[in-house]
This record gives structure tokens, C-alpha cells and sequence, in this order.
């Protein structure tokens, strides 16, 4: 979950700021019949996309490493860093994408930093992490379905643990163990069952972020 809030966070701010401070030169170029807007924006997304993914392809290969992500075949397992990175990269995508809806909503910078909080922290809130997914109630619950971060922590939960073995615990723990296996700790946060698989969350996150950059 905070891989995903870093994400999006960190690919939110850069767009906002260039793009606001980008707007005046664009308008006047625009008036004077330079480029149309929908061209420059076109050029800046093909542009910033290496280095808009690159920074977070790489901090998913040193966080899998050094945290230990293991999948079904044992400890330490590279398998999934694939799966891991896609995420990753969708939630980048979508966080980058309401970057670029804010910017144009937003006439400053100053208000743009306004609206962004307003956007991002019910997304945290209501991800998975703070509220479980199952006790949320359900005049707030429609929000997960446009919650980049839901999907996010869904689809990096599954693959972490849906195919994990069984969880060995000590002992000598003067309580019951609470978790058994991977499928357990998708149930404590209500994620078992959920409709919403690996695949499926990260395919909904690069439509969240398409309708996002289409505003």
C-alpha cells in the first residue's frame, strides 16, 4: 500500500507544477497559431513517458529485493517482479493522468495544491490499508470503483498472497496465530473474493488513467 501511495504521489506533483507553469506559453503560442493545445499535450505525455516510468520500475526492483518478496516457488522469489512492476507502473500511469486532470482544472499552482489533497486523501483513506475493504460503508463504498489505490493494493495483495503457502509461526507466541496462509491475509482485509484479480485491478487502472488524461 505505501509502495502504491509513493507512486502516486510522486507522479501527481511533477506534472502539476510543469504543466501549470507551462499553461500562459501554451495559450499564447496557441493565439498566435503556433500548435494547438491537444498537440502540445499529445507531445508532453510522449515525451515525459520514459522518464515518468523509469524512476519507478527501478524503485520496484530495489524494494522487492531488499523487503524479500517470495511467491509459491520459495523465499526470495523473482517470479512475480513482473507483476509487481506493472502495478507499480499502473498506478503510476493513473496518478500522473489526475496530474494532468488537476493542471487543467486548476487555473494556479496554488489552487492546483489545493485540490490535489482533496483528490488524493480519500484514495488513502478508503484504499484498504486504513479502513478494511469490508466494513466500509456503503454511501462511501462507490468510491473504490475510481480509487486508483484500491486497485493498486488489490492487485499487488494478490500477488503476493494469493498463491503463498502456509505461514510458519512460533510457538511460543502467547496468542493464536492470525494468519495461515497467503489466502488468510487477503480475508482479513476482505480482498478474497473481491471480483477483482491481479490482472483485472491493473487493467482498470490504466482505464482510470486513460479517462483521467481525456478530461
Amino acid at each position: 500500500f505505501m509502495l502504491c501511495t509513493s507512486s502516486l504521489f510522486s507522479s501527481i506533483f511533477p506534472i502539476l507544477q510543469m504543466l501549470i507553469a507551462e499553461l500562459p506559453l501554451v495559450h499564447r503560442e496557441h493565439r498566435a497559431g503556433a500548435y494547438d493545445p491537444a498537440t502540445h499535450l499529445l507531445s508532453k505525455m510522449l515525451a515525459d513517458a520514459p522518464l515518468e516510468f523509469l524512476p519507478p520500475l527501478l524503485l520496484t526492483t530495489v524494494v522487492f529485493g531488499l523487503v524479500g518478496f517470495r511467491d509459491d516457488e520459495g523465499a526470495g522469489g523473482w517470479r512475480h517482479l513482473g507483476g509487481f512492476a506493472a502495478c507499480v507502473e499502473a498506478v503510476t500511469f493513473a496518478g500522473s493522468s489526475m496530474g494532468y486532470a488537476i493542471a487543467a482544472a486548476a487555473p494556479d499552482l496554488a489552487t492546483g495544491a489545493l485540490l490535489t489533497p482533496m483528490m488524493v486523501f480519500p484514495c488513502i483513506l478508503l484504499g484498504g490499508l486504513y479502513a478494511n475493504t469490508g466494513n466500509i460503508p456503503q454511501y462511501y463504498a462507490w468510491f473504490n470503483h475510481i480509487n486508483p489505490l484500491h486497485y493498486g493494493f488489490v492487485a499487488l495483495s494478490h500477488i503476493q498472497w494469493e498463491h503463498y503457502p502456509d505461514i510458519a509461526c512460533d510457538a511460543a507466541l502467547p496468542i493464536e496465530c492470525p494468519f495461515v496462509d497467503g489466502k488468510s491475509v487477503l480475508a482479513f482485509y476482505s480482498l478474497d473474493g473481491h471480483g477483482t484479480g491481479a490482472v483485472r485491478s491493473i487493467c482498470l487502472l490504466l482505464v482510470i488513467g486513460a479517462c483521467y488524461r481525456a478530461l
